[in-house]
């Protein structure tokens, strides 16, 4: 950090001190860091000084995006001390999980440095393998979820599944996850989602299926169903979201209700009488044509059954045609039948 001299003597210092102690550059560049380090690490100062502390401390990307966001606001000055919780991958494969407090120190000089701290939050080989396992299971779950599925800290993005990168188009998580969560949701629904955040936070309830606007990474606005619940994630607090793309659906019930407008126009503008009849036999719809025909409203064609305008020789065969469509006997019939119009006449 200056002399030599000064750096055997900060070294000194921080290696008699009973936790992990890292001191790198604002640019995250790894300056020095204390014995324990070496330890847990299994990596030795000299191998690894003047690397990116990031490369060094091999996070995965989910909790390298948690302790970047904490660095970031730290140096920015947003923040006057970071904390974090971030997994530590041993030289030998085996991982630590460490509670991390970071701080700006300043030299007399002016120049500046990010002095951090950190404990292991569990010992024990055992209690860290299960940890391991355990959360490596539950990020394999997700992963197979044909849902997208994100978590955010902080409104920083932590964890995304693969479904979730497809839709909003992202080709890294790393590139996903540089830009806070907000960007990705239209300005339309901002606001709506910070309620429901902020209800999460402080009530510590799961807020119910709602449809948002959201943005792909191009910027394309999309809607979507969304369900959220407050979960703990790395040992720190987080919104956990599954998303619904309704493209399709949308695309689909326009699609459906273009079919509808075409039966509906068809059906209306026939020149042959059409009756929409239920298993009873009563009328529920009927065109233009029919009431020509009988003379009846659909009104009151509602309040009657096809016997009440069929001739009677013609009722039982016409009832039982319909109840064998309904049954499922056939698929269609032909007939000839008479028809009593309102005023009497045999049709």
């Amino acid at each position: 950090m200056a002399g030599g001299d000064d750096v055997s003597a900060v070294q000194g210092v921080i290696d008699a001190i009973d936790a992990l102690v890292v001191v790198a550059s604002p640019d995250c560049t790894l300056r020095i860091w204390n014995r324990l380090c070496d330890a847990t690490s299994g990596v030795a100062l000299s191998e690894v000084t003047g690397k990116s502390l990031w490369t060094v401390m091999k996070l995965r990307p989910s909790t390298r995006t948690v302790a970047q966001a904490a660095f970031d606001r730290l140096i920015s000055g947003s923040d006057p001390g970071a904390e974090f919780v971030s997994q530590w991958l041993r030289k030998d494969g085996r991982r630590a999980r460490i509670s991390w407090t970071a701080r700006m120190l300043v030299m007399p000089d002016g120049r500046e440095f990010v002095i951090a701290t950190g404990s292991e939050a569990t010992r024990g080989r055992k209690v860290v393998r299960d940890m391991a396992e355990s959360e490596s299971r539950f990020e394999k779950l997700l992963e197979l979820l044909p849902d997208p599925v994100v978590v955010h800290q902080n409104g920083m993005l932590v964890f995304a599944n693969r479904a979730a990168m497809e839709m909003y188009g992202g080709r890294t998580f790393e590139e996903f996850a540089a830009r806070p969560m907000v960007e990705r949701v239209a300005p339309e629904s901002r606001a709506f989602i910070a309620q429901r955040v902020a209800r999460m936070r402080t009530l510590g309830v799961t807020e119910p299926l709602a449809v948002e606007t959201h943005l792909k990474m191009d910027g394309t606005p999309f809607q979507v169903e969304v369900m959220a619940a407050p979960v703990t994630f790395n040992g720190r607090p987080a919104i956990e979201v599954i998303v619904r793309d309704m493209t399709a659906r949308n695309e689909a019930a326009a699609a459906l209700q273009t079919s509808e407008a075409w039966v509906r126009a068809v059906f209306e503008q026939s020149a042959l009488g059409m009756v929409l009849v239920d298993k009873g036999g009563r009328p529920v719809e009927a065109n233009p044509a029919f009431e020509r025909l009988l003379g009846y409203e659909t009104s009151e064609l509602r309040h009657m059954t096809v016997s009440d305008f069929t001739h009677p020789v013609d009722i039982e065969p016409s009832l039982r045609q319909i109840a064998e469509l309904f049954g499922g006997l056939n698929d269609g019939f032909g007939m000839e039948k008479r028809y009593i119009s309102k005023g009497g006449r045999q049709i």
